[in-house]
Formats: structure tokens, sequence, C-alpha cells
């Protein structure tokens, strides 16, 4: 899934979180969309250039990623959701990672990855 389509998907559910977290909410929607940006590392490891709009084309062309990105993965989401317990701010970055991966989840499966 596109940037701008979490960007924009992720304003339904700020709405709601609004009436809990008011202002912070823009942390659930800054988070929903920088989640990609472990997609960066794993372009320049794997081809050995820094250049983003070549990335930015490798990962938006890509048919089934065969790499890991550290934000994806269920570890940092557990990750996330213990440290949730310790500072309420985490409970909030869990949700947006959870909802960004579930909409990544829904894209793949649309696109019958």
């Amino acid at each position: 899934m596109l940037i701008h389509q979490h960007f924009l998907l992720s304003l339904i559910p700020s709405i709601i979180l609004f009436y809990y977290y008011g202002w912070g909410v823009w942390i659930f929607i800054a988070v929903n969309v920088l989640i990609d940006a472990d997609h960066y590392p794993v372009y320049v490891w794997k081809f050995k250039t820094i250049n983003f709009k070549k990335a930015y084309i490798y990962f938006k062309n890509i048919k089934k990623p065969d790499d890991i990105a550290i934000f994806h993965t269920f570890e940092f989401l557990i990750l996330v959701l213990i440290l949730s317990f310790f500072y309420k701010i985490f409970f909030l970055i869990f949700l947006a990672l959870l909802f960004h991966l579930i909409l990544d989840i829904y894209d793949a499966h649309i696109r019958n990855i």
C-alpha cells in the first residue's frame, strides 16, 4: 500500500482516537505513515545505493517482498505492546502499527500476493 493511502486511511480511526488522545492523534497518523521508512535501509543494503527515488520506485512496483522490514514484524509489534504497559504513548503507537499492518495484509490479499 502506498504512503498516501496509509495517510488517508489513518484519518478515519483518528477521528475516534481524537476523543481519547486529543491532538496526540497526530502521533497515530505519523507512525502509520513513517513505519514504511524501514523499507529504505533494506533497499540500501540489498542494492548498495542510496538513491531514494529508485528505492521508492522499486518498492512501489515490487510484487512480493522477500526482505524483512523490521517495523513490519510481529516481534516489533509485541515489543511496542509491552512498552505500552509502561508508557501511555506507546499504546497509541501500537494501535498505529497494528492498523498499518492490517492495511498491508488487506492490500496484499486484494492484490493476491
